[in-house]
């Protein structure tokens, strides 16, 4: 009895230890404990993936943003540029224009043409005299002494605004028009200040001396290229019915500047 008492006591013991193993209980266990601390650490690791992931994509965006802006600022420094070389070949041509008018009015001259229009005034009667000997039709007031005088002093004036030194042009302008004031180059020297002045991006003085041009010298061969660029220097300001009214007195005319204001017509009316 007590022998079979022992070995019944043996395997209740043996099987209360083996049962474990034999159900996979402590694998269990231990694998969900690992399954466990593998969640903890995807739970951890998201938050700091998903910045990363913004960070990245912000950067990228950043790099584009840059990459536009470069662009934009090539492109504004072209168009700059380019509203240089044109302003420049603007101011040429009318300088050439007076030289071409001063010497039509000193006497008979051949006479050339100028550089192919680029929108701007022109003075008609020079246009009709390509490659043509003009012959002196002034007044013998171009012969006397303070006519010559002031056509040296003129002269000067002009060098100077050929040359691009406004403030030196400017003052010896202003020095012409007090000096001599019934000139015929008077009109030339107020015209040439207002040119100067819209170089300066000063329309309400541009404006003054455009008018002084129409207003002292109605009859003069500038008057109407005033009209013109007062039609033009309203319009930039924003006085629409001032600027028609001169382009339209500027457009009753013939030539070069009549066609050109009549274009401004259609262009802005």
């Amino acid at each position: 009895m007590n022998a079979i008492t022992l070995r019944s006591f043996l395997i209740g013991v043996i099987t209360v230890v083996l049962a474990p193993f034999a159900y996979g209980q402590i694998p269990i266990d231990e694998s969900v404990g690992e399954i466990t601390a593998v969640d903890q650490q995807e739970d951890t690791a998201d938050p700091v993936d998903s910045a990363v992931n913004q960070s990245g994509q912000l950067f990228l965006q950043l790099q584009r943003l840059q990459g536009e802006v470069q662009m934009l600022r090539g492109i504004v420094e072209e168009q700059a540029a380019m509203l240089a070389r044109l302003e420049q070949q603007r101011f040429d041509d009318f300088v050439a224009i007076d030289q071409r008018i001063a010497a039509l009015e000193a006497g008979g001259v051949v006479v050339t043409t100028p550089a192919e229009d680029r929108g701007e005034a022109t003075d008609s009667s020079v246009a009709s005299t390509d490659g043509v000997v003009v012959p002196d039709t002034l007044d013998s007031a171009a012969s006397d002494v303070d006519e010559e005088r002031a056509k040296a002093e003129y002269d000067r004036a002009r060098e100077q605004l050929m040359s691009r030194n406004f403030d030196q042009a400017v003052e010896q302008f202003n020095q012409f028009v007090v000096q001599y004031p019934s000139s015929r180059y008077a009109a030339n020297a107020y015209y040439w200040l207002g040119e100067i002045a819209i170089q300066r991006n000063d329309l309400q003085q541009a404006r003054q001396q455009f008018t002084s041009v129409i207003n002292f010298f109605p009859n003069h061969h500038k008057t109407q290229d005033a009209k013109y660029k007062l039609g033009v220097i309203y319009y930039q300001l924003g006085q629409a019915e001032q600027s028609r009214s001169y382009f339209e007195e500027a457009a009753s005319g013939t030539g070069n500047t009549a066609r050109l204001a009549r274009a401004k017509l259609d262009e802005y009316f």
